[in-house]
């Protein structure tokens, strides 16, 4: 499969990426000559959006069903023998069709890229692609915004004054795509319902986002050192029996530790899930209380402090994390938390290992815990603001770059051109060397479904794992109801203020502050901008319906 970059897991209370990236670099600048009557009322306004009708595709059968609708996604053992096509008709008029995606560099430019003249072809367009590496995407976006440089597709960051920028600057699509309008494309109406939520803003709809997994974060497991140790698949029925496991894996003498991922980062959601903590917000009778303000999050950072004091995390582990990945793959690290979506990816990687999961359980006992819930979409792509003609073509050109899973045309958006950049073993692709170099990893970023199945050839087991974790998981999972609302507070200030409770939370876990030096640090952030966040998310919430 092709290997494009996976989104991280968050921070603490789990912000948006989009909100990471940006973190304080402003829009102002670039807002100056905007100017909007509405009020921003936060994301998926139910009150007033019209969401695209949802059609499944039923070109190809899955191996293991799926229920996207509710985010369940569909496993496949191998790729179909003999692909539809979902593509009829003329695409594009041959126009240049540009494009402000993140993605690492390409390795091969257009003229030499034989995959990219293969999809300027199917497409009828020429691609001019700017892909720009996800730390320098912010910087990139913002500095094109102030100057009045818009790409035909951009993707958009989070920022303030966003609802204006979308409104002044790019196109509405609801008169395009809202209800039954999308149905003239139907690999659009095949995308699952959580490809909208994220470019819904004050209830209408101003682009398309990757959809994935909503099962969010996983703890994933080297089997192979877990099967060369004797423990198998463990089962675990508390979290004392979790670190029960991790002291048992953990030897220093061998260079070998449990975990090796930024405690607070990347392990603390973990804990909080165990203990029943809301994810990020929790809103009761419309008033919200962020998971910080409660008790058990002091109970979450006593227990990870407990853990690191324990020696289970690699020494490094807080200032590493360059290779946080490279030790797991190494067998240095025998747990590594990361999206739903890095486990198909790390097997893709590499077929010689062999990866599982953890099903944590409730931290004192009484069954599985409480999976803490993603929004199911990664950035969204917005078209900027142009006649109908020309916003009806690019809709044509999304439309074959999001085609099915199973499909003769996502063979060639994700594969490229047959017997140059992949080879098939059996009737699985594999990418050459070309093909890793040919990459256009940005294009995945659009609309793409490469993250709405679970596809790992050769790996049936491992399929079958990874669907029976989402049945499990998904159907009793809990979401931030934040993560379709706005605040402009939070996108401005947010970040700046969050990094504070960052380096707090990590002085404690290290030991060098005590448990109780978090409520003064929430006291400060609350008075910064905490209280303020919380009122714009209620308004917000109202505003949507109470929803």
């Amino acid at each position: 499969m092709v290997q494009l970059p996976v989104g991280g897991s968050g921070i603490g209370y789990a912000p948006s990426r989009r909100t990471i990236l940006l973190g304080g670099l402003g829009l102002a600048a670039g807002l100056a000559g905007c100017s909007s009557s509405k009020q921003a009322k936060g994301g998926l306004d139910s009150a007033k959006a019209n969401p695209p009708t949802y059609v499944p595709f039923e070109g190809t059968k899955p191996d293991l069903p799926g229920a996207l609708a509710k985010g369940i996604q569909p496993g496949y053992f191998h790729y179909p023998s003999s692909p539809p096509a979902s593509v009829t008709g003329a695409v594009g008029t041959g126009a240049a069709l540009s494009l402000l995606v993140s993605g690492p560099p390409i390795g091969s430019q257009k003229d030499s890229n034989q995959w990219w003249q293969l999809l300027n072809k199917k497409l009828g367009v020429d691609l001019q692609v700017t892909q720009v590496d996800s730390l320098s995407y912010a910087s990139k976006f913002t500095v094109d915004v102030a100057g009045g440089n818009y790409e035909d597709m951009m993707q958009i960051l989070s920022a303030p004054n966003e609802p204006q920028l979308l409104e002044s600057k790019f196109t509405d699509l609801s008169e395009y795509l809202g209800g039954d309008k999308i149905k003239q494309y139907p690999n659009l109406a095949a995308l699952p319902p959580q490809a909208w939520t994220a470019g819904t803003v004050n209830g209408h709809l101003f682009g398309i986002s990757q959809p994935r997994s909503i099962a969010g974060q996983v703890m994933n497991t080297r089997q192979d050192i877990l099967d060369k140790l004797g423990l198998g698949k463990p089962e675990l029925k508390t979290g004392a029996d979790f670190l029960a496991l991790c002291k048992e894996v953990t030897d220093p003498s061998k260079h070998r530790w449990a975990m090796g991922t930024q405690p607070v980062l990347l392990t603390l959601r973990t804990v909080l899930e165990m203990m029943g903590a809301p994810k990020g917000w929790q809103v009761k009778d419309g008033k919200f209380t962020r998971d910080i303000e409660l008790d058990v999050y002091l109970d979450a950072l006593e227990a990870l402090r407990g853990w690191w004091q324990a020696g289970i995390f690699h020494p490094d582990s807080f200032t590493a994390s360059g290779s946080y990945q490279t030790w797991w793959y190494g067998g240095t690290t025998v747990i590594y938390m990361q999206a739903f979506a890095g486990w198909a990816v790390a097997a893709n990687n590499n077929p010689t290992l062999k990866f599982g999961v953890l099903a944590l359980p409730k931290w004192d006992g009484g069954g599985r815990a409480i999976k803490h819930l993603e929004a199911g979409n990664y950035l969204f792509t917005a078209i900027k603001k142009s006649s109908k003609e020309r916003v009806e073509e690019i809709l044509r050109v999304w439309n074959y770059l999001s085609a099915p899973f199973g499909t003769k045309e996502y063979l060639d958006v994700n594969y490229g051109v047959a017997g140059h950049d992949y080879t098939l073993t059996g009737p699985d692709p594999v990418l050459t060397a070309a093909g890793t170099r040919e990459v256009l990893a940005g294009l995945s970023y659009i609309g793409s479904t490469r993250s709405s199945v679970i596809y790992v050839p050769n790996q049936e087991d491992l399929v079958r794992q990874a669907h029976a974790f989402q049945e499990a998981a998904v159907p009793t999972g809990i979401s931030d109801p934040t993560d379709v609302l706005y605040s402009p507070t939070q996108l401005g200030k947010g970040a700046a203020a969050e990094q504070q409770l960052v380096d707090t939370k990590n002085d404690i876990v290290q030991g060098r502050k005590p448990v109780s030096a978090f409520k003064d640090a929430v006291q400060t952030w609350r008075t910064a901008v905490g209280d303020t966040i919380r009122h714009e998310y209620e308004q917000a919430y109202a505003g949507n319906g109470g929803r």
